[in-house]
């Protein structure tokens, strides 16, 4: 048989002393009545002389009236009361015990009636100090978080400003390079153009000298512009590069060309081959991959006094294309190698007395071997010439279609086809039928353009802006003698051309129009396109250009 375990308290144990409470009676005149051991450890005050005691004698903040008033609703109307001010705002204070040790203790009390006639009251106090520092701690990390949201929207609302503020910038900055390039290449093109003109006419041996001399130092100037733009691009974030079917050999091969005259006037050697395999065609920016061979060499035959230049092609293990320009120049030290890369600097500074430049080219074809997914590094030692090495992703290629170094390649682009072209006709009959509409504000460029179309035998009619040039066209239209081309330069006042191109598309006009501008920017070529041009030509006006352009959409004349 089992026996039950007796769970009442001991003989002569009072519950309310084994409790984690204090807990006292009081009545209605707030004398207390009764009083635990737990009161007694709190308050230090013996239950022999805590009855009998006035808790408001005692206690002066509980004979405020607003306790008072609160007690009397306990004794009189029988509800409870509590008070908890350190936790609940809405609940009045009672007094805090200290702690033997000093520590202030937060309480949290209830009061209420324990008889009908409520002559008395039980008040329980519950000892809430951990509960308070927790409430207390949160309430000091929700404060915390309150101003970290306060300062991340501060924050937030800073960088939107700063955001617009970059963007305005950025705005402002195409805006002044757009303009820049415009302003700086239009008198450049009359300069080139004019002097262009001049050896057509000039057999003076000491005369072609001068007017070439004029001619390189215009052209060079123009590199100058080109570097700046270039590398304010690449600054502004503009500047962005395509992806394009081409055969890099070709291009490479048609920098080399280039640069062959360069080479032959100093006495060097200058010669290009392929090492193993590399694809046919692939995809990469050929604009700006000519560009950077075109640099390196220029850079090579520069600092060569004597012996070679070598251009090498090859794949490298990772199947990226690797261009290497070697030359048998002055070399450099490893700290000269370390400065060329940056922007407006050279090897050292008696380069600049000798050699000239601005500094800009190699920092600006470093940045575009990145953004075509490859890299631009160097080698030299000083006495013993140098080895630039760049490598450029090729997208994708057929690896069936390969060219290896016993291929003879010969280069082709727009711009050989018009010097071939050009070669061939001379100034005669192809272009006798075209008749030619040139809107242009500035005269210089009006009459070297006139010039330059009538050497080609082409009729040319003038319009000063795109108002005049929209009534030329459609008069012409309206007469049945419509123009074949329109020379639209893009930036004029009172009407633009992009706003004339406009309003003939809109009118129905469906000629060929052809952008002319001195704009050089990424994005210019598609702006003037989505105004409705046909085609685009840039200042300075290089006449094989032209000339190759108004070929392609002049009539054929009748046999």
């Amino acid at each position: 048989m089992t026996t039950a375990t007796n769970t009442s308290p001991a003989p002569g144990i009072d519950v309310a002393d084994i409790v984690a409470l204090g807990i006292c009676v009081i009545d209605c005149d707030l004398n207390v009545v009764q009083w635990n051991r737990t009161l007694e450890r709190w308050t230090e005050i013996a239950r022999d002389d805590a009855v009998g005691m006035n808790l408001g004698t005692r206690f002066p903040r509980l004979s405020s009236p607003i306790v008072r008033e609160r007690l009397a609703n306990v004794f009189e109307a029988g509800h409870t009361a509590i008070f908890s001010a350190a936790l609940h705002k809405q609940f009045l204070p009672i007094p805090d015990f200290s702690r033997a040790t000093g520590e202030q203790m937060v309480q949290r009390a209830v009061v209420r009636p324990m008889d009908h006639n409520r002559q008395y009251a039980l008040v329980m106090i519950e000892d809430v100090t951990a509960q308070f520092h927790q409430v207390n701690q949160l309430r000091k990390e929700r404060d915390l978080l309150q101003k970290s949201e306060a300062m991340l929207q501060t924050n937030q609302r800073k960088l939107r400003q700063a955001k617009q503020i970059s963007e305005r910038a950025l705005r402002a900055k195409g805006q002044f390079l757009s303009n820049m390039s415009h302003e700086i290449r239009t008198p450049l093109g009359a300069i080139m153009g004019f002097t262009d003109l001049l050896t057509d006419t000039i057999h003076d041996a000491e005369t072609l000298a001068t007017i070439n001399t004029i001619r390189r130092n215009g052209e060079h100037l123009l590199m100058i512009v080109n570097d700046i733009l270039d590398l304010s691009k690449i600054e502004a974030g503009m500047l962005v590069v395509e992806k394009l079917e081409c055969s890099p050999h070709d291009v490479i091969e048609a920098a080399v060309s280039l640069m062959r005259a360069a080479a032959d006037a100093k006495g060097l050697q200058l010669d290009s081959r392929i090492v193993g395999k590399i694809p046919a065609r692939a995809e990469t920016d050929p604009t700006r991959l000519r560009q950077i061979v075109l640099n390196l060499l220029s850079n090579a035959i520069k600092f060569t006094a004597s012996g070679s230049v070598r251009v090498t092609t090859e794949m490298d293990q990772s199947g990226r294309l690797l261009i290497r320009v070697l030359d048998t120049g002055r070399g450099m030290s490893n700290s000269q190698i370390e400065r060329i890369f940056q922007p407006f600097e050279q090897a050292d500074s008696s380069m600049v007395r000798e050699f000239g430049g601005t500094g800009l080219g190699l920092s600006i074809s470093r940045e575009l071997a990145g953004m075509l997914g490859g890299a631009l590094t160097a080698e030299s030692e000083l006495g013993r010439g140098s080895c630039f090495q760049l490598t450029t992703s090729l997208g994708q290629f057929d690896a069936e279609k390969m060219l290896h170094e016993s291929c003879r390649v010969v280069p082709s682009s727009d711009r050989t086809e018009a010097i071939n072209y050009v070669a061939e006709s001379g100034n005669s009959a192809p272009l006798s039928c075209c008749r030619v509409l040139l809107a242009e504000d500035t005269r210089c460029m009006q009459h070297l353009i006139v010039r330059l179309c009538q050497k080609f035998d082409a009729t040319v009619v003038c319009a000063d802006d795109g108002h005049t040039a929209y009534e030329l066209a459609t008069q012409a239209q309206v007469d049945a003698e419509p123009f074949d081309v329109i020379l639209m330069d893009m930036q004029m006042p009172l009407c633009d051309g992009y706003s004339a191109t406009r309003r003939l598309r809109n009118d129905g006009y469906h000629g060929t129009i052809v952008a002319l501008t001195a704009h050089a920017l990424e994005g210019d070529r598609e702006k003037c396109l989505d105004a409705g041009c046909n085609d685009y030509l840039t200042k300075p006006i290089d006449r094989t250009i032209l000339s190759s352009v108004l070929k392609k959409y002049a009539p054929v004349p009748s046999a």
